[in-house]
């Protein structure tokens, strides 16, 4: 079972964001849980964009056959 955050066992979470590409996120700490789904698809609106255009094709590789 894992620990929840309290003052007795001095573990901390701090809810954050971050990107596989490594730009650095944002702390959503004090945002609504709405405003977090209207953020997440923001986001992924946003990556649907990135990869539609024709300029930017993506190639996935199955890291297993190499």
């Amino acid at each position: 079972m894992r620990p929840t955050p309290d003052a007795d066992n001095g573990t901390q979470y701090i809810p954050v964001t971050y990107y596989f590409d490594g730009r650095a996120g944002y702390d959503i700490q004090y945002l609504s849980k709405d405003e977090i789904i209207a953020d997440v698809l923001r986001e992924y609106g946003r990556y649907i964009c990135s990869i539609s255009g024709n300029r930017n094709a993506m190639v996935f590789v199955d890291k297993k056959s190499l």
